[in-house]
């Protein structure tokens, strides 16, 4: 078969669809990659040009934009024409309503969206949840074959409200998280440790609470580092890792100035380590005490997911999501949204109440969200495609 992965932006393909994609090719299909990709940085990803995947640059909105919409709706539709595929996987909320129609106008004859949560929430106001809960239940109904979703709550909404029938809609449990190989904490030995210790400045004693994903407001990162400044006064033998980067499309002066004033008017140079881009994320959090998610939305996280499956408890807020990755004093703590006071009381809980690697943690992320089983459910919808196109073109001989 011959399949379009769409997505918003190139980050997404790099993150989370490499591992679906490269089962899709050792099962002998043929892929295609649309996204916004004018830097050409997915283009000569090392994984993309072995495979010869050709990688197709449409300037696909992030937020609500008519003209935005339309043209990269257009652009679609004439490259779908062209193409012509068989199959159109398409992820993220606009790239998704835009690919489906373009699709569903070019005749594509079958096409998936997996939902990374659905764009609406429970915390937003009452005419753009429902604005947005009329535009997903329109393109499920009218132009999707099989919806996907990354957590129970998207799933049974979508079912509640009639966005599409029981036996179109599959819940994947997350992206997966290879819990086997790259998130095990047995590869993690005491002397790697012992560097990363020397290397970040972090004595044997101090506590390591770590944060890892997009600098941006809406995780939360305001909120984490006032609950840390709290619990610091209290245990100044504490460190917080931020990992990670804000991507081009996302940059906020304002924000950033926010937690750079923040960090100096608190003092807190030497506990808040700002590392940046890492690509030793399972090394880190083997030095992690308490991963810490104080996100406003979410679908199904998967920083928190590889935290646990290394070991580590989870302190997160208590949105879609985490509500299915945190079990309240097994796996972490739930706190309300925005609540610091909570937030650094929980962060001190879980650094007293846990011990990493904590089997508990560890079990709930293998048995519930494993990457193998989240590729087996795709595989097994792919496979039901290529029979009926199978069939269909035997029928038409």
């Amino acid at each position: 078969m011959k399949i379009v992965q769409i997505t918003a932006v190139p980050e997404t393909v790099e993150a989370f669809l490499f591992p679906l994609m490269r089962k899709l090719l050792d099962n002998g299909h043929e892929i295609d990659v649309i996204t916004s990709d004018s830097s050409s940085k997915l283009k000569n990803n090392e994984f993309i040009i072995k495979n010869k995947i050709a990688v197709y640059d449409v300037n696909i909105p992030r937020k609500f934009s008519p003209w935005g919409l339309f043209t990269a709706y257009s652009t679609m539709y004439e490259l779908f024409k062209g193409l012509k595929p068989d199959v159109i996987h398409t992820h993220s909320p606009f790239a998704s309503l835009i690919a489906r129609r373009a699709a569903s106008g070019a005749k594509v004859p079958n096409i998936i969206y997996t939902s990374h949560g659905f764009y609406f929430t429970e915390n937003m106001n009452w005419f753009k949840k429902h604005f947005f809960k009329w535009l997903e239940k329109s393109a499920a109904r009218k132009h999707t074959d099989y919806l996907f979703t990354v957590n129970s709550e998207d799933m049974d909404y979508a079912l509640k409200h009639n966005f599409i029938d029981k036996d179109k809609i599959i819940n994947l449990q997350s992206v997966g998280v290879d819990t086997k190989i790259k998130f095990n904490p047995l590869r993690i030995h005491q002397e790697l440790k012992e560097q990363l210790r020397e290397e970040l400045n972090i004595c044997e004693n101090e506590k390591v609470f770590t944060f890892t994903g997009r600098i941006v407001q809406e995780k939360g990162i305001l909120e984490l580092l006032q609950a840390f400044e709290m619990l610091n006064k209290k245990h100044p033998d504490t460190k917080l890792l931020l990992i990670g980067e804000t991507p081009e499309i996302e940059k906020d002066e304002t924000f950033e100035e926010k937690i750079k004033t923040f960090i100096r008017t608190n003092k807190l140079e030497n506990s808040v380590l700002r590392l940046g881009f890492r690509v030793d994320i399972p090394e880190l959090l083997g030095l992690t005490d308490v991963f810490v998610l104080a996100s406003n939305k979410e679908g199904m996280p998967i920083s928190s997911l590889e935290a646990l499956s290394m070991g580590v408890p989870v302190v997160g807020t208590n949105i879609r999501g985490l509500r299915e990755e945190v079990i309240e004093g097994k796996t972490g703590y739930l706190v309300p949204l925005q609540n610091t006071r909570e937030l650094s009381a929980a962060m001190e809980k879980a650094m007293n109440n846990f011990n990493p690697p904590n089997d508990n943690c560890r079990k709930h992320a293998i048995e519930n969200f494993d990457e193998e089983d989240v590729i087996r459910k795709q595989l097994h919808i792919y496979e039901i495609l290529e029979k009926k196109i199978k069939e269909t073109q035997d029928g038409g001989i």
